[in-house]
């Protein structure tokens, strides 16, 4: 299997981050260089003759696959030619030459930290009675761009149609347990994600008896995530799992909680993670702390924040409409996607499961956009 941009160690990023100071040295040496350039005349035989002088800068990004920035960058090549001609008459010439050369440098840097905006398709459930077409519509204007999810109960052949007419990408499909568990099950999980041209399946629940999350329940679960990992990244797809929060439950024996016996005993090659910031939040958990942790375990986010004087809980369960507007809650959105965007984290998926859903996304959405890296 060949490795995806999210397998590469964030620790590399910082070789392509393109900072402020960068940009700032690059405008004050154009700056310099004018000046220079207008007073570079030298005399031969009582004749004068004009030096010039041609500069060329270059700053490049090189589009690779396995590059992540700290700031999420936009990998793109930048190309800066100016060439100062030091006479009189080219001063007007040598000014928009400047001018320009900081305007391009400053708009790739804006355009390079810009997000990609996911959808996790559940939160858009209450437009599916106006077909389809009508949501992939309406997330277009929204500015999405990535989707969690599938087809469902809808036509995938129109489903699929409308992904490339929109100009969106399926990053990930859901798959439950008890298909990861069973081979047969699982081929057909494989031929889905190719048919659907997705390199990514998440797994959403652990089964358990009600809220009784034992410590068996984990063992077998992370028997059947190694298992079924290896056999999907065989096949080039990426294995995530979802905690809900019930994981962090101590155990009879063991140090830390489920969780850190989860991650200390999956294969990073065969199995990663969604964090879900509002499910590591429920249990009472930082979720800026957890990323920092576990640095290069987490693919991706879903996003939801939650009400202010929720009571934290170790069962995975909350009430749906403590969901609230992104930057409202008290899961501290705008610090964990610092964080996440800074380790590289590239897929970030709104998900809203409150009834206010459809209301609420754009101003997820808004929230989003203000954010200043």
């Amino acid at each position: 299997m060949s490795r995806s941009p999210d397998d590469y160690h964030a620790g590399s990023c910082h070789r392509h981050f393109f900072s402020l100071e960068i940009l700032q040295r690059l405008c004050n040496t154009l700056c310099n260089l004018s000046t220079v350039a207008k007073n570079d005349r030298v005399k031969t035989n009582g004749l004068r003759k004009t030096t010039r002088q041609a500069i060329t800068i270059k700053i490049n990004f090189r589009p690779q696959k396995t590059i992540c920035t700290c700031y999420q960058m936009l990998v793109a090549t930048l190309s800066v030619r100016i060439e100062l001609i030091a006479t009189m008459k080219n001063r007007l010439l040598l000014t928009v030459g400047v001018l320009l050369a900081s305007f391009l440098v400053s708009i790739s840097f804006h355009e390079a930290k810009a997000q990609a905006i996911g959808m996790q398709m559940g939160s858009m459930r209450e437009m599916y009675k106006e077909g389809m077409p009508a949501v992939f519509a309406k997330l277009k204007s929204l500015g999405v761009t990535e989707l969690e999810g599938g087809a469902g109960r809808g036509n995938r052949e129109e489903f699929k149609k409308l992904l490339k007419e929109y100009g969106m990408t399926l990053v990930v499909t859901g798959v439950s347990f008890d298909k990861l568990e069973n081979a047969d099950s699982l081929k057909k999980v494989i031929a889905n994600a190719k048919d659907l041209d997705v390199h990514y399946v998440v797994c959403y629940w652990i089964p358990h008896d009600g809220d009784n999350f034992t410590f068996a329940d984990m063992k077998k679960g992370v028997e059947v995530f190694n298992a079924a990992g290896k056999v999907l990244a065989d096949n080039g797809i990426g294995l995530w799992y979802h905690a809900h929060g019930y994981e962090f439950r101590p155990y009879e024996g063991g140090k830390g909680t489920m969780f850190d016996y989860f991650m200390e005993n999956t294969n990073p090659a065969y199995v990663n993670l969604q964090m879900d910031v509002f499910w590591m939040k429920n249990p009472g958990q930082d979720p800026v702390a957890l990323l920092k942790k576990y640095p290069t375990r987490w693919k991706s986010l879903h996003l939801k924040d939650r009400r202010i004087g929720s009571v934290n809980n170790l069962n995975g369960r909350q009430d749906k409409e403590t969901n609230v507007v992104l930057g409202t809650g008290d899961v501290g959105i705008e610090a964990v996607m610092k964080t996440a965007v800074g380790l590289g984290i590239k897929h970030f998926f709104i998900e809203d499961e409150s009834t206010r859903a459809l209301a609420q996304v754009p101003q997820h959405i808004a929230f989003l956009k203000s954010i200043k890296y």
